[in-house]
């Protein structure tokens, strides 16, 4: 069985300690955690290989645990199997666990919606189950496309929010909803995955955001359909963050983390998109499964079904072995070297198998528990149990056979200490105080049996304390002076006022700890009655005495009063039923109670009494004592180095076992209850201080900040040329004030505690040196060396700001909208226009490429012509530019092509005509009467005309276009440009862009950050050598927000009314 349950029950009992810590305190369970996400793709073949492409790359390059598709798997409409079956195939090649929720072209964009779905359902419900150590994964009954699990303290949570109309919103509602109180204590924060946003439907968002409320730790919620990136806050609740991801043949899998701050959403989650940037081969440990828990019976062999998978890394060999892990003799195995392969055992027992898979670099293992019964005709067998988990105090209903002469039941070794035989196939037993998750064990008289499978302890669960009475009798009123107290059965009677028997009990209750959650009065019946009777609390005295009455001395005569209400009573029992009145009511503390049972039937009952085979008992189920937790009020100084003595003040600190400085353990001495003294360990960073003591850890509400010299420990890439950005990973770089490269002061940015992005310098010398990073506690030198290589040329690009062509037959005519270029002899000739700007340095090469649409043995010649009319000082522009004004196109050609083809992009060399930066004008002609066709910028920018220079430049950025031109806060822009690379900054109107991607020297993408006012916000970017902006400004726009609608239901045609603000510009 894979080692997650472990995991799992592990996180459980800490979980208990840390729900109880008090107001302020600050509290963080699990680990950083990383997962990917997609959606929107495949669409087409085409999109289908850049998947199959992006799979692979995540199986080389990411570190993530598992990889989300937020749906749409297939173009809207194509609904047909193989659409499903053959995105499924794909990720079953992923090296991790991958999860699908429902979109929309698999369902109600088809035209059969009920066969999309049942082919979704049929090929990625349980998907996960394809993959080893897949998390224990929950399903909603009605909705099994819902799925929830979690992972290192956080929840994720798949909905449906495409198909199924207002029922399934509010079943979507419902499963979020429960999944929040479920999880709530046990997790720092949550992650939604959905194809459609959140706010989509109110049926949905009202009731998520209220538990989301509730909830109060960050909450991510994550989708498609939108096909572009955004990141908002949607909700007035400022705990919820909704990012859509971009289409996923248009972008890798976003990268995103859970940090250990849960202290707001943008502390919470870290988004890493083009996170294979720089090609890092990241090995991950291989997976070990060694398949399910087994029972065999004496010399019988267990077949193990093991499994191991691995990520290709490092050498794509992966190995595998068995061994024994626990048990009382020795094993041998068929062939310890296979997965698959089979064991035996030398004695009877429970044994631990472990199956360990190795990759040449990591290792990880998983075990499998076998459960050996003795070889015994007459030997207990459990075949099954239910509940399968349970806290202490549940009871276990165990099937199975020869259930004769019971000595014992166990639950991992912890006896019970209650459990009733009902036939030789069935046994109840109650979950024992201290039991803790494994095999149950039932010992007979001939042997032991064992369950195959664990029965889980799921929580720590009431203390179960158990009193046996110091006195108990019954009294008869025909005998009334007779005492009964020494008899072995109690007697319960009643055939008139004057004749009846009445029972007895006197108990003295000790050692309560916290509150009585139950208490029950349990008898074993020894004569079955149609009714069992009532239980009374009495006086602990004789009757109209202050004495307190004793087994040896009750008769009839003496017996307290039985008056008021019952606590509880019995309908029928029958002969060996073991019975219990609910007496809680009367438990109040410590202390000695009395109880007497009565009846109305003439039907007698009889009950074991102390004396005899089984005594009655008074069960109490008491609520643990609270923890007595550590808190942290303040710590001083709040800074300082490795070394330095902290002191820590608080409460409940005197029984302090532990302390560290956000995560590092360190040397303390306890100075009393209120106070601890605790050094700086080495290697420690900056963040939280934790404290604790046995009963569980309190955190620091702030951050202890570590003061030192910088230390560098890598940095990535290990070589590059001018503005490459080097990534430098180590500590102590808050307050980092220089960065240099071979002695050459650098530009830099620094990301956290731990790690910095510095560019290499313009006119930093090629060769090899030393980073070296400087702060006011001092300076580090890499280890290694970095080598900076000669700058290669940059290629920049221009677009046409005009492109035509001329006709002979119609001189008066102009082709300045036409889609295409055109060239033949004496007839067409063409006339492309372009801006050179932000050159600097020297020129390489210039060429103009152009796309061919109609071909032709001759592409025709390239020249260089007048910017203006001819035989004017007048710029031309295409749609004024006709044959009887066009500049003359003579003099010697600058290149010329031969024969071209459709679809095939020409290059013509046009390095001699450029000079620097200004307006060139170029004239296309060629000599054949077979005309060529070639794509104005009019068709679309795929084909568009293009002048592409190759040069050295440390010019400044230059910005010449952007899309879109208006959106909110978390829009993606795309900037169009010159000299990107080496970017240091993106500004909107003046706040930063805290996510931008360099896409090329001429193309850049930034994502509109927070803060930004609605309306005109000018962009600006910044590089080594300057600033670069454009005149016309991003509109910052508000997004739309619906606040009701009506009706809530009806066919496809109806109306809706939407009501809310910000419609203006709707376009769906």
């Amino acid at each position: 069985m894979y080692n997650l349950r472990q995991a799992f029950s592990k996180t459980r009992s800490l979980v208990f300690f840390l729900t109880l810590l008090g107001a302020g305190q600050v509290w963080a369970q699990g680990q950083p955690l990383t997962f990917s996400v997609t959606g929107d793709v495949p669409y087409s073949s085409s999109e289908a290989s850049t998947f199959q492409k992006q799979l692979a790359n995540h199986n080389l390059y990411s570190s993530s645990a598992f990889l989300v598709h937020v749906g749409d798997l297939a173009s809207s409409g194509q609904c047909g199997e193989s659409s499903y079956s053959s995105v499924a195939n794909m990720m079953k090649g992923l090296a991790v666990p991958a999860y699908i929720v429902l979109g929309d072209n698999e369902s109600v964009d088809c035209s059969n919606r009920a066969q999309g779905v049942g082919y979704f359902l049929q090929y990625f419900q349980n998907f996960e189950q394809n993959f080893c150590g897949a998390p224990y994964t929950e399903r909603q009954s009605e909705r099994p496309e819902n799925w929830a699990f979690t992972m290192d303290g956080v929840l994720f949570v798949g909905v449906n929010l495409v198909y199924g109309g207002s029922t399934a919103l509010q079943q979507a509602a419902a499963w979020a909803t429960q999944q929040f109180q479920a999880k709530g204590s046990e997790v720092r924060a949550a992650v939604f995955f959905a194809h459609y946003t959140p706010g989509s439907s109110s049926t949905f968002s009202t009731p998520f955001r209220q538990a989301a409320a509730a909830f109060g730790k960050p909450v991510l919620f994550v989708h498609g359909h939108g096909h572009t990136w955004s990141m908002v806050y949607p909700f007035p609740e400022d705990n919820i963050l909704r990012v859509q991801v971009n289409k996923g043949a248009n972008e890798d899998p976003v990268e995103i983390t859970v940090t250990m701050d849960n202290s707001s959403p943008a502390n919470a989650f870290v988004f890493k998109r083009k996170p294979w940037g720089s090609k890092t081969i990241v090995n991950m440990p291989p997976c070990a499964n060694a398949g399910p828990d087994q029972e065999i019976v004496g010399a019988a062999i267990a077949d193990l079904e093991g499994q191991a998978t691995d990520d290709g890394d490092p050498s794509g060999v992966l190995t595998t072995t068995w061994g024994k892990a626990a048990g009382p003799g020795a094993v041998t195995f068929g062939d310890a070297s296979a997965a698959v392969t089979t064991a035996s055992f030398s004695a009877a027992g429970i044994y631990v198998l472990r199956l360990t898979a190795n990759d040449g670099q990591l290792q990880n293992y998983d075990e499998v528990t076998i459960a050996v019964n003795a070889s015994t005709t007459n030997g207990p067998i459990i075949s099954s149990f239910t509940p399968a988990s349970g806290d202490v105090g549940t009871v276990v209903t165990l099937n199975g056979s020869n259930f004769t002469n019971v000595m014992s039941v166990l639950f991992n070794d912890i006896p019970a200490t209650s459990f009733t035989v009902n036939s030789e196939t069935k046994i109840l037993v109650t979950v024992p105080p201290g039991a803790t998750t494994g095999k149950i064990t039932v010992n007979t008289s001939v042997g032991a049996g064992f369950s195959a499978s664990d029965f889980v302890v799921t929580g720590v669960g009431p203390d179960v304390l158990t009193f046996l009475p110091t006195d108990d009798a019954h009294a008869v009123s025909t005998n009334a002076t007779k005492n009964y107290g020494t008899a072995t059965n109690l007697l319960l009677d009643r055939n008139s006022a004057s004749d009846a028997a009445n029972i007895y009990f006197k108990f003295n209750v000790t050692g309560l700890t916290g509150p009585v959650q139950s208490a029950k009065l349990r008898l074993k019946c020894s004569n079955g009655s149609s009714d069992g009777g009532s239980a009374f609390l009495v006086s602990n005295d004789y009757q109209n005495t202050s004495t307190s009455w004793v087994e040896g001395g009750l008769i009839w005569n003496n017996a307290p009063a039985i008056t008021g209400s019952p606590l509880s009573a019995l309908g029928t029992v029958s002969d060996g039923q073991t019975v219990e009145l609910d007496v809680s009511a009367a438990i109040t503390g410590d202390g000695t109670y009395s109880f007497a049972l009565t009846t109305t039937s003439s039907n007698a009952a009889e009950y074991n009494s102390k004396e005899g085979n089984t005594p009655p008992a008074l069960v109490l189920q008491v609520a643990p004592p609270a923890p007595i937790l550590p808190s942290i009020a303040s710590f001083t100084p709040d800074n300082g180095p490795v070394g330095s003595e902290v002191a820590i003040m608080g409460n409940e600190l005197g029984s302090t076992v532990g302390v560290t400085f956000n995560g590092t353990p360190a040397a303390f001495i306890v100075d009393s209850n209120t106070q601890i003294r605790a050094t700086v360990p080495a290697s420690a960073t900056t963040g939280k201080i934790s404290v604790a003591n046995a009963e569980g850890t309190a955190f620091s509400a702030t951050d202890f900040t570590v003061t030192a010299p910088p230390v560098i420990a890598s940095f990535a890439p290990t070589s590059g040329q001018e503005g490459t950005e080097v990534t430098i990973v180590g500590n102590y770089f808050n307050g980092v004030a220089a960065v240099s490269f071979k002695g050459k002061a650098a530009i830099f940015v620094i990301d956290s505690n731990s790690q910095i992005r510095a560019y290499v310098p313009a006119g930093a010398t090629p060769g090899t040196g030393k980073i070296v990073v400087t702060s006011p506690l001092g300076s580090t030198t890499s280890t290694d060396d970095f080598t900076i290589t000669a700058t290669a040329p940059l290629t920049f690009s221009f677009n046409p700001q005009h492109d035509t062509y001329v006709n002979f037959d119609s001189p008066t005519s102009t082709s300045g909208t036409s889609s295409t270029l055109r060239a033949k002899v004496g007839v067409y000739n063409s006339y492309l226009k372009f801006e050179v700007t932000g050159m600097t340095g020297t020129l390489q090469n210039a060429k103009l490429r152009l796309h061919v649409s109609d071909d032709s043995p001759d592409g025709g010649s390239v020249h260089l012509v007048s910017n203006n009319y001819k035989s004017s000082t007048t710029p031309w522009v295409e749609k004024g530019l006709n044959w009887n004004n066009a500049p003359d196109i003579d003099g010697s050609a600058l290149s010329s092509v031969g024969a071209v083809s459709i679809g095939q992009w020409v290059e013509f060399d046009v390095t001699s005509a450029i000079v620097g930066n200004g307006i060139y004008s170029f004239g296309v002609k060629n000599n054949n009467s077979d005309q060529v066709y070639y794509r104005s910028k009019e068709y679309g920018p795929a084909t568009s005309p293009q002048l592409l220079i190759q040069g050295l430049s440390t010019a400044a950025p230059s910005i010449t276009s952007f899309t879109p031109s208006d959106g909110p806060v978390g829009t993606e822009v795309t900037i169009i440009g010159n000299n990107f690379l080496g970017t240091t900054a993106v500004t909107f109107n003046g706040v930063p862009a805290t996510v931008f991607t360099v896409e090329s020297n001429t193309t850049l993408r930034a994502s509109v950050p927070a803060g930004v006012p609605q309306g005109g916000s000018k962009i600006n970017i910044t590089n080594a050598s300057g600033n670069g902006s454009y005149a016309q400004a991003f509109v910052v726009t508000t997004p739309p927000v619906i606040t009701s609608f009506t009706p809530n239901e009806g066919a496809p045609g109806d109306e809706v009314t939407l009501t809310g603000s910000h419609f203006t510009g709707t376009t769906t």
